[in-house]
């Protein structure tokens, strides 16, 4: 099952698309490319070329929009707060949204996270869409609340969150890793108050 992103574009109003995303779109919706040389898109596995989609009629029309393999659609309103995603999370961005990258040079979290040294910042004041395989679950974690999650299940935490790497089941995590099938270490992410 593919989910869709139907955006309703305004006259004169574009949205930038990840290549190979556009599903279909009305007549008068024409798509330009946009390049931008940019090292946090490079890093965190985004083209420096995007398609951008603008309405050159004079009515309303939708454009389509799927995630590039199969995977769940996730809006974020950026509005909240910025949110920090795993490399290649990107689908498309509507209104103010930049495409950053977030550097963490913690050898811990970086071999045993899962996540790699370098992820995407996205910020601004309007909605990415992310893809996400499998089924998505959001937690909102109040401050000092935390939970453990499995290193290739986290997708995207907003500013509010500490993403730490803990070790999993104790002295048993080698037991735990060779012969039930989890890893020696969880992600760990912990709610702390708003700055």
């Amino acid at each position: 099952e593919m989910q869709i992103v139907n955006i309703l574009l305004d006259p004169r109003v574009r949205v930038e698309v990840s290549p190979g995303a556009m599903m279909h779109h009305g007549p008068s919706i024409y798509a330009a490319p946009a390049c931008t040389i940019s090292c946090g898109r490079f890093w965190t596995g985004e083209s420096n070329l995007q398609v951008t989609f603008e309405n050159h009629g004079h009515d309303p029309e939708i454009i389509g929009l799927t995630p590039i393999y199969p995977a769940k659609v996730v809006p974020l309103h950026l509005a909240d707060g910025n949110m920090t995603c795993r490399k290649n999370s990107y689908m498309c961005g509507v209104g103010d949204v930049s495409i950053g990258f977030d550097c963490d040079c913690n050898p811990r979290t970086n071999c045993v996270g899962g996540l790699g040294m370098v992820r995407q910042k996205l910020t601004g004041k309007g909605i990415a869409f992310i893809q996400a395989g499998g089924t998505v679950l959001e937690k909102t974690l109040g401050e000092g609340e935390s939970i453990y999650i499995d290193q290739m299940s986290l997708v995207a935490w907003s500013s509010s969150i500490k993403v730490n790497v803990s070790p999993y089941a104790g002295v048993f995590g080698c037991f735990t890793q060779c012969c039930g099938g989890e890893s020696c270490y969880m992600m760990k992410q912990i709610g702390r108050a708003h700055v």
